[in-house]
């Protein structure tokens, strides 16, 4: 169970362009916002998504996924919205 506050926001939703687009926003040590990317992940990049996600995270970036695909999909960022 994972136990420090994780900034990660989901919306699945009707989205076919890809199998997610994942926004990474990173902050610098004054709380300012420092970068922003966003990465569209293709079907079959689902093991690339949960990497880059799960590191992003635990590097203290804000990370806001669209996808259509039940979360379940994805079993690392599912550990992250269990109670």
């Amino acid at each position: 169970m994972i136990n420090s506050p994780v900034r990660l926001a989901i919306y699945q939703m009707r989205y076919v362009e890809a199998l997610a687009s994942v926004r990474y926003t990173s902050y610098g040590e004054d709380g300012i916002v420092n970068g922003v990317d966003v990465v569209d992940y293709g079907y079959g990049e689902q093991e690339l998504l949960e990497t880059d996600t799960t590191a992003a995270i635990a590097m203290g970036m804000d990370v806001s996924m669209i996808t259509s695909q039940n979360i379940k999909r994805f079993p690392k960022l599912a550990e992250y919205t269990k109670n």
